[in-house]
């Protein structure tokens, strides 16, 4: 079925986040990033919860230290930032990973980021805060011994994509097609484990005997046996969850978080998994604790930060609605032309009727083009017309009543 061009009048629509003063309420509270791309981790030192940093799209990195205001980093690169993480041994670098093989590296708290050879043009998709390993497309894994400053290739024994690692007390990587392994040091190398599944894995909080792997349609497994066996665990959720994080190492205390803005969290070591209210529909790529039950964040698409400071507030009953299904997740976005010469347009399917904005920014967060109208159900097309941009990368912010959507722009003159 061919799209319908959606004319929507041209106006000067501002960004709801822009200029907005935090405000500290029970629960999660959203935080103004100043980033308008897809965020896809969050990290902090680990002496202070308050120095923060996120990675995202077309090179991304904004950080906070004083746990509420956010300001862009220069990382000297477009390509797209997938994990970052805060290096608890040693002189604590951060590391932050993404597409072609990039990997950056600061020593002082992102003032400058270093560009480290990694050896791959793969995508790396997450860096693990203990052990220095990174995981991405293709089987990808890297290993470094000198804090980061230089990375070599594991034998992985799969060409399956790895979205996630952990190396704490137990070294596990996942991915898709239920993909699941484990190292057992030199002599053994990286061995598969039948994780149970084909569904695509992301998260691993793994810490000595307590396993858990997070995946599509609401999956989470429990494993046992250092993951020799592993069970799913029933989460009241159909969304797909991106990461799961102990809020205290080892403990029964979970939270996990997904599409359409789900907040997951458990306190017998999954037995029961209870939603909380995340206050957005933004699908949410990234959960971040540590030592400490009450401090936490999370990050997502358009620039979405959620921040909390009494654990995420209490479980929603379920009577209420509380674990019922936004319908955001069946929202699908592709750019027509990309690159682009003047014009290309946003092909937009699966869309309820709703009222749609549209902000087209620069990498420093500038606003270049906005739009705003009513679409009708089904695919559309929403144009975007830069006859006098100048050529280079933007990212574009589509929000309708219940989605938001971000991503890549090249304008190609």
């Amino acid at each position: 079925m061919r799209g319908r061009p959606l004319h929507l009048a041209c106006v000067a629509w501002i960004a709801a986040t822009a200029g907005m003063a935090t405000v500290t309420r029970a629960g999660w509270n959203l935080q103004p990033s100043g980033a308008w791309v897809d965020l896809h981790d969050v990290t902090a030192n680990h002496s202070s919860i308050d120095k923060a940093w996120a990675c995202g799209d077309a090179g991304t990195i904004v950080a906070t230290t004083d746990g509420s205001t956010w300001t862009a980093q220069p990382s000297g690169t477009t390509a797209n930032l997938y994990g970052i993480a805060f290096q608890e041994i040693g002189a604590g670098p951060v590391i932050a990973v993404g597409e072609g093989g990039t990997i950056l590296r600061t020593v002082d708290a992102g003032a400058t980021w270093t560009p480290i050879a990694s050896g791959t043009t793969a995508t790396l998709r997450h860096v693990t805060d203990f052990g220095f390993v990174i995981v991405g497309d293709g089987g990808t894994i890297l290993k470094s011994t000198d804090q980061g400053l230089t990375w070599s290739p594991q034998a992985s024994g799969t060409n399956a994509n790895l979205h996630s690692a952990s190396a704490a007390f137990a070294t596990f990587a996942v991915g898709e097609g239920g993909t699941l392994l484990v190292y057992q040091g030199i002599a053994g190398g990286w061995q598969p484990r039948d994780s149970g599944t084909t569904a695509t894995l992301y998260g691993t909080p793994m810490f000595a005997s307590r396993n858990f792997v997070a995946g599509e349609s609401g999956l989470v497994l429990f494993g046992t046996n250092n993951g020799s066996t592993w069970s799913s665990q029933p989460t009241g959720t159909r969304a797909t969850l991106r990461e799961l994080e102990f809020s205290t190492n080892n403990t029964s205390r979970i939270y996990c978080v997904g599409d359409g803005g789900v907040i997951l969290r458990t306190t017998d070591a999954g037995l029961t998994w209870g939603r909380q209210a995340s206050g957005t529909y933004a699908n949410l790529h990234a959960v971040f604790f540590y030592l400490n039950d009450q401090n936490g964040w999370a990050a997502g698409e358009a620039g979405t930060i959620l921040r909390t400071s009494d654990g995420g507030g209490p479980i929603l009953p379920t009577d209420v609605g509380g674990f019922s299904e936004p319908t955001a997740s069946s929202l699908r976005v592709h750019v027509k032309a990309n690159p682009f010469h003047d014009r290309t347009a946003l092909v937009v399917e699966n869309a309820p009727e709703a009222a749609v904005h549209l902000e087209v920014f620069d990498l420093s967060g500038r606003s270049v083009l906005g739009w705003s109208g009513r679409a009708p159900a089904g695919v559309i097309e929403v144009p975007i017309v830069m006859n006098h941009g100048a050529s280079g990368v933007y990212v574009y912010r589509l929000r309708t009543t219940t989605a938001l959507r971000s991503g890549k722009l090249v304008l190609a003159k």
